[in-house]
């Protein structure tokens, strides 16, 4: 007799917080060492998306490798 499949486990639900009480914007400088590019910030703008934060791409510059001594 055949088993059935086992159930795919429930992704995660996202934890609810409270909304800040006066939010304010910012602007964050990430570093991607290693990224694709085609796609430099794919993977960062995906995790944000998926987060539900609101978001806007300013610039993307690539940035020369380090000389090392």
């Amino acid at each position: 007799e055949a088993t059935p499949a086992p159930e795919p486990d429930p992704k995660a639900e996202p934890e609810q917080t409270a909304e800040p009480r006066d939010p304010q914007p910012y602007r964050v400088i990430l570093r991607l060492p290693s990224a694709d590019p085609s796609a430099p910030a794919e993977a960062v703008t995906k995790a944000l998306r998926a987060a539900g934060l609101p978001f806007e791409v300013e610039t993307i510059e690539r940035l020369q490798p380090a000389k090392q001594p």
